[in-house]
């Protein structure tokens, strides 16, 4: 998530725990009044983590239920 402000204060956009500018950021898609908004949050490094061992555990699943 870049910013115009030099001195912005980004916070973990699940946990609020501060994070540098060059943070993991996630990225959400969804639809709005017809038009595919992208956003990309920043991530601390534990709430990334979690995230991603969180997706790739349910990926497994479905992969053995499919």
């Amino acid at each position: 998530m870049a910013s115009s402000h030099p001195y912005a204060i980004l916070s973990c956009n699940v946990c609020g725990e501060f994070v540098s500018s060059d943070a993991t950021t996630g990225l959400l898609v969804f639809v709005r009044a017809g038009e595919t908004v992208y956003e990309e949050p920043p991530l601390c490094g534990s709430c990334s983590l979690a995230i991603g061992v969180t997706a790739i555990s349910r990926w497994a699943e479905e992969e053995e239920e499919g």
